[in-house]
Order: C-alpha cells, then sequence, then structure tokens
C-alpha cells in the first residue's frame, strides 16, 4: 500500500508529538503488537520441528486474520504457509 505524502508528514508529525506510550497505544489499535517482536526468542526454546511448526501457524493464523479482516491479499502468505508445512512434513 501506498501511501500519500499528506498521510505521511501526518504520521511524522503524531510521532514528533506525542510519547513513545502514545504511540503504542495508537499502533496497537490497529493490530500492531510490539510485544510480537520482543518474543523472537520463544523460537530459541523450541526443536527445529517445533519451530517451523509455531511458525506455520503463525503464517496461517495471520493469512485468516488478512481474509477476513482486511483488504490485504492473503494468497501469497497461505502460498508460503503452504510450502513451509510440506517442509514440515518432509522433516
Amino acid at each position: 500500500m501506498e501511501l500519500s505524502q499528506n498521510i505521511k508528514d501526518k504520521i511524522d508529525n503524531y510521532i514528533q508529538n506525542h510519547s513513545e506510550v502514545e504511540i503504542k497505544e495508537a499502533f496497537e489499535k490497529i493490530g500492531l503488537d510490539f510485544n510480537d517482536i520482543e518474543k523472537k526468542s520463544d523460537y530459541d526454546d523450541l526443536s527445529n520441528a517445533d519451530a517451523l511448526r509455531k511458525l506455520h501457524k503463525e503464517m496461517t493464523d495471520y493469512a485468516k486474520y488478512l481474509e477476513e479482516c482486511t483488504y490485504h491479499p492473503y494468497a501469497k502468505i497461505e502460498h508460503f504457509a503452504n510450502i513451509l508445512n510440506e517442509l514440515i512434513e518432509r522433516i
């Protein structure tokens, strides 16, 4: 999705004039969870096969979310999830 310069300026202005907490709250309202970024290490505690299964589930769940709740194309992520599942099965 390409943002217009006007929207980019509004976002930049909002970021410049609000606290980190306010910015996080605003982004969380639109579905961005900053805690997900910090949880990358969750994969480190899993075996390779379990980590791949977890990634596959996250991908399929996200594709379902895209399909049901947004106008964003979800077919590409479903394609990646299918390939990942085939690789998991191969292991």
